[in-house]
Order: structure tokens, then C-alpha cells, then sequence
């Protein structure tokens, strides 16, 4: 017996998404759901986002002790959640719906389809992953740190970023887009006694001998540093390399 095809979301329903962002949510299955449901679970492995076509969606999560819960923010028709973790791994954040929400639901599969199709939207994606999404993320909590007048804020970027990367080159400047947006907040917030740090995996070949092609991620670069004791920025070249334990992998292309 055939398996039964999933409705295909609505041109109503797609009409507040940007082109590209519509032409992926014609490949996905619509959503409904009601006020107060999880979407998604802290901890949980994922392989799909969510496209917004109705309603608001509150991505939070707990402390270090999990005392507290923490709001990263909201987000509105038009936007999509649920990128960070396509790659099967463990859910960054919970999700759950403010208010009644219809949304599109896409597979990793269905995703990589249609990059396939359209590579243009892989840049977006990237673009949002390594650059525009940490800059939320600081956006939110930044008035509160200068406020109190202390904290700490660490990017992550790359080698890439920093010396380029054959073959990469829009990825390297997602990567060096943070660089150096980490180096400009470093520059404004010293006075308000923040420190703001930019850590860069390299990527080193081990001196054992390999077994297999797969490059190391074996140090660190600080990239941008804040002295809080004299309320001066200063940023620098690179520091010290502190060697630490990391895993083989070649890294994902949209990470």
C-alpha cells in the first residue's frame, strides 16, 4: 500500500518568508502547534528546523546547576530554529511556543537536497550559524553585563579566519567576520570592565604518525583580550598556543 504524501504548506502560509527561505519550506511538511509545546528538548538529538510562518517561539535553557532558566530569545514569523544541531548532535537549547504557531518542519535530508539545488542558501545558512547567531546571542545579554559592569564573552572562530582557507573562503569569512566583531565589542565594552576573548581551533597535523587522513584540532589561538583592571582595550596577535585534547574531524561545512 502506498504510503500517504504530506500536504505541501500552503502559498498563504509562505507568504511573510523571504524567496530563498520559501523555496526551502515547499519542500517541508507544515506544523501546527499549541501555546506551550516543546518543539524541541534541551539535550535531545536533532535533525530538523523549524520555519516560522505564524506566531512566536521562545528558545531557552538552564544554567550550570540547573537553577535557573535562561531566555535566549524569541522568534517570529519569517525566522528559522533548529539549525545549529542538523548534524544529529545534541540540542543546544529548548523550544517552546508562545502563542499558537504554524511552522514548517525540514530534514536534514531534506535540507541537503536542497542545497544540492540551490548552493546559494548554504551561504545564508553559514552567514546565520557563525556570524549573525553568536551576534544575537551577545545582543541579548550585553545591556545586563555592562549594566553590573562585569562578565566574560567567547567566540568561537577559526584558523580560517584569520591566515584564509583554500578552497573555504566564504566559510573563513563568516569566521573572520566574528574575529573581528568580538575585537570592536573588546574596544567598547573595556570601559565597562568586560572582557571579551575570540578562541580559534587550528587545524595541525599530529607529529605521531596518522592513521587516518583526518586533521587534529590540537590548540588555541586568543585572538582578542580586554584588560578589565585598567578598563583599556587592547587586542593583540595571536597568544601562546595552549595545547588540548580534541578529537579527529574534519568539521562540518555548516558548523
Amino acid at each position: 500500500m502506498p504510503s500517504r504524501r504530506q500536504p505541501a504548506p500552503s502559498t498563504d502560509r509562505l507568504a511573510t518568508l523571504t524567496p530563498s527561505l520559501r523555496a526551502l519550506a515547499e519542500r517541508g511538511v507544515p506544523k501546527s502547534f499549541r501555546k506551550g509545546h516543546r518543539l524541541i528538548e534541551e539535550g535531545d538529538s536533532g535533525d530538523t528546523l523549524y520555519i516560522i510562518t505564524k506566531g512566536q517561539l521562545r528558545v531557552f535553557g538552564s544554567n550550570a546547576d540547573n537553577s535557573r532558566e535562561i531566555t535566549y530569545g524569541t522568534y517570529s514569523a519569517g525566522e528559522y530554529i533548529g539549525e545549529m544541531s542538523l548534524d544529529g548532535g545534541p540540542r543546544s537549547a529548548s523550544v517552546e511556543a508562545l502563542e499558537a504557531v504554524e511552522c514548517v518542519q525540514v530534514t536534514r535530508q531534506t535540507l541537503l537536497q536542497h542545497i544540492a539545488e540551490h548552493p546559494e542558501f548554504a551561504l545564508e545558512l553559514l552567514a546565520k550559524v557563525n556570524f549573525i547567531g553568536p551576534v544575537r546571542m551577545i545582543h541579548r545579554f550585553l545591556p545586563r553585563m555592562i549594566e553590573r559592569r562585569s562578565g566574560k564573552i567567547v567566540t568561537v572562530a577559526s584558523d580560517a579566519g584569520r591566515v584564509g582557507s583554500t578552497g573555504e573562503t566564504f566559510y573563513a569569512g563568516t569566521k573572520g567576520a566574528i574575529i573581528a566583531f568580538t575585537k570592536s565589542l573588546a574596544r567598547e565594552t573595556a570601559r565597562a570592565g568586560l572582557t571579551c576573548n575570540c578562541v580559534a581551533p587550528v587545524r595541525k597535523k599530529s607529529r605521531r604518525r596518522r592513521t587516518t587522513s583526518a586533521a587534529r584540532f590540537d590548540s588555541v589561538s586568543t585572538l582578542s583580550s580586554v584588560s578589565t583592571s585598567r578598563g583599556r582595550s587592547t587586542s593583540g596577535a595571536r597568544a601562546s598556543r595552549t595545547p588540548s585534547p580534541a578529537g579527529s574531524g574534519s568539521g562540518s561545512p555548516l558548523a
